[in-house]
């Protein structure tokens, strides 16, 4: 009984890493019975016939590690997913895509049948698309019981970004191709505290304690978002319809957005705040203009969608486009004013004695109740210290320059076919985003520069991957120092929150105790830098 030696019971403990259950051990115990004594020799006690494992049995399929890895959107969590999922592939496996239920997961991990519970890999999971941020760590601490019987050593990470970088990430990212088109001045005045409110969702429920002004603002953002959810689908089901023309009206719903919430805001009957001389006169000219250009492009997308038999009914169409137009429209003015229902309540929250702490609680929770917390700004080193938590070698510049096949350069390699995927890439991310000119002719240029052969872009960027640990950096012009200042003074919450990890993520991960600034001083180096 047993391998290579180890007795039966050996073999067991370290497979399953759980003590043997009294009819286990008694099965046990027949087939570690030792062989008969030879001639001269004194039997052993019966009490030595199960005999202890020795220090070095081998662990079978033990000593593997499961991470589960909490991604929240913009802090740079696709770093951490090329590293563990394509660089280091060899021995570790990510059997699941970023935004599958972690329910799945956790059945999985009890049942013990999916092919990665009995493989040699270690498992890297990530979840991306976070619906509930305030119960997810202790849904993902059940992963431990189930995976720690059958050997594994289970993770639970994170990882913070500071909140400035993350809104303007986030905007460049996203809110250029979704909901009201904002410039990014006007997105710092109505989205305050982006990160908690718009990542983390920590402000979607009820204010507790705050008073009422807080709870009569959470109400009024409850009933517009629940408007914005009954309508939102209908509308992009229209959109859709449109063929070739949903492009150029739905952009014009999204811009015309703005211009009909500040109209009605402040110009229509019963509006809510006084003009400016001669803003009512702007706002329709505005608008009128933005009609004008979408007039301009539907005719030529309508005849183009139906072909030369649609020339003859381009009314009627041009007509079913004024409805959609108009519905979308309405559409994304309740999302607009659903913003600004969110700015009004975190204004409240903020304002509140207490409010910010109220807010942070839950998601703090949430992070405290992970293994390890990384920092962005602090990316290399907290990854190696990470790394060397989990058994692993540091990241070295050889292998941020090797691709996942052993070819040479890693994803967005400056030059070859990589370099031609990369501009590929920016080019959809040209498309996509909308961008002014100015933008687009930055970004086009830095296009073919990747897509060249030549060998000093490709050192550049290898130099620029070495040096800051990235995977895939975004491509945005600076933001005006102006626009910085807004975003800074409207995340009250969001830096105190982030004040905390700046003072406590190092706690989370091993290291000497030098490496780790008290919170004093580390407070007063967030002040300094904010300054």
């Amino acid at each position: 009984g047993g391998v290579a030696g180890v007795p039966a019971e050996a073999v067991f403990r370290n497979r399953m890493r759980a003590p043997p259950t009294p009819v286990e051990t008694l099965v046990l115990h027949s087939t570690s019975l030792p062989s008969a004594p030879a001639a001269g020799r004194a039997e052993p006690p019966s009490s030595s016939a199960v005999l202890p494992a020795p220090a070095s049995a081998p662990s079978l399929l033990g000593n593997r590690t499961f991470v589960a890895f909490v991604h929240i959107p913009k802090m740079g969590g696709t770093t951490l997913r090329k590293l563990f999922c394509e660089l280091r592939g060899a021995r570790w496996t990510c059997p699941y895509g970023y935004c599958v239920n972690p329910a799945l997961v956790i059945s999985d991990a009890k049942k013990g049948v999916a092919p990665w519970t009995w493989g040699e890999r270690n498992v890297f999971f990530e979840y991306h698309c976070i619906k509930d941020i305030a119960a997810l760590g202790p849904q993902l601490a059940t992963l431990r019981g189930p995976l720690s019987r059958r050997g594994w050593r289970v993770r639970l990470l994170s990882l913070l970004r500071p909140p400035v970088a993350t809104t303007v990430s986030w905007y460049w990212f996203f809110a250029r191709t979704q909901g009201p088109l904002l410039d990014l001045d006007t997105f710092a005045h109505v989205r305050p505290d982006f990160v908690l409110a718009g990542l983390f969702g920590a402000f979607n429920g009820p204010p507790g304690d705050l008073g009422a002004p807080a709870s009569a603002a959470h109400g009024a953002w409850v009933q517009a978002h629940r408007l914005v959810a009954l309508v939102a689908g209908a509308s992009n089901e229209l959109i859709a319809g449109l063929g070739v023309c949903a492009k150029p009206v739905r952009l014009a719903a999204r811009a015309l957005s703005v211009v009909e919430a500040g109209r009605v805001r402040s110009c229509a009957a019963g509006r809510e705040l006084a003009p400016a001389p001669g803003a009512c006169a702007a706002l329709e000219a505005q608008r009128d203009a933005i009609r004008a250009q979408v007039w301009s492009q539907v005719p030529a997308c309508a005849t183009a969608a139906g072909g030369a038999a649609a020339s003859p009914n381009l009314p009627s169409n041009l007509s079913h486009v004024e409805r959609v137009l108009a519905n979308a429209t309405a559409r994304y003015v309740l999302e607009y004013d659903a913003m600004l229902r969110m700015r009004d309540y975190v204004a409240a929250v903020q304002g509140a004695p207490g409010g910010c702490d109220g807010v942070n609680a839950p998601v703090h929770a949430m992070l405290h109740s992970l293994d390890h917390v990384l920092l962005t700004d602090h990316l290399r080193e907290h990854t190696d210290r990470l790394l060397a938590a989990l058994g692993e070698r540091p990241v070295s510049a050889e292998e941020l320059h090797r691709s996942p096949d052993g070819k040479g350069g890693a994803k967005g390699k400056g030059s070859g076919a990589a370099g031609a995927r990369r501009a590929r890439g920016m080019r959809r991310r040209l498309l996509r985003h909308e961008l002014s000119t100015e933008q687009s002719a930055a970004l086009a240029s830095s296009a073919r520069v990747l897509a060249s052969k030549a060998p000093q872009p490709a050192r550049m960027w290898k130099a620029e991957r070495e040096a800051r640990f990235v995977f895939n950096p975004s491509y945005y012009k600076e933001t005006p120092g102006a626009t910085l200042r807004v975003i800074t003074a409207n995340a009250r919450c969001s830096l105190a929150f982030y004040d905390h990890w700046r003072a406590h993520a190092n706690s989370t991960l091993p290291g000497t105790g030098e490496e780790r600034a008290t919170p004093t001083a580390m407070r007063a180096t967030v002040a300094w830098q904010r300054t």
